[in-house]
């Protein structure tokens, strides 16, 4: 089981009620690919728009929304100034905490850990060797590690030279 639990093996088409939990688990995914709310909904507009109208499944909405949001030309304007994302704060503070990673090894965290997706998939996506990838993965769950361990912390602590 993953993180986010966003392909369900037994149900092969979307119905009308699960349409809006998949959307709002595909947005999520697009949120940590992309680093910002704006990136994401251009990636999910762009997946949604490359899908046929027939019966699509879930795995098929996912991909198409993972591929829109780590080709290159989606993060174009990552330098760009930040704005405060009001959808990013509703997140639990441990997906936060991931969009602090750079995006190499945050894309790369979100698609082996969070996703599940097998390790050649995930290479293939960003274009990484299998060994690259398990290093950006592995710095990924080092910093945010070291991030979680200074958050749990009491914070009368987090500042104790003990």
């Amino acid at each position: 089981m993953t993180f986010l639990t966003v392909a369900r093996a037994n149900q092969d088409t979307l119905d009308a009620n699960g349409v809006s939990k998949v959307l709002n688990e595909m947005f999520i995914a697009a949120i940590l690919l992309t680093g910002c709310t704006e990136r994401a909904e251009r990636a999910v507009v762009e997946a949604i728009e490359t899908l046929g109208e027939d019966d699509v499944s879930e795995h098929m909405v996912l991909q198409a929304t993972i591929k829109a949001a780590v080709k290159p030309e989606m993060m174009a304007d990552e330098e760009s100034p930040r704005q405060p994302q009001p959808t990013v704060s509703r997140l639990p503070i441990q997906l936060r905490q991931v969009l602090l990673l750079p995006r190499d090894l945050r894309q790369a965290f979100v698609l082996r850990l969070l996703l599940g997706m097998p390790r050649d998939q995930c290479s293939r996506l960003l274009r990484l060797d299998g060994g690259k990838l398990d290093e950006h993965v592995g710095q990924a769950a080092i910093f945010l590690g070291q991030r979680h361990s200074l958050t749990d912390r009491p914070r009368w602590a987090q500042h104790s030279t003990l």
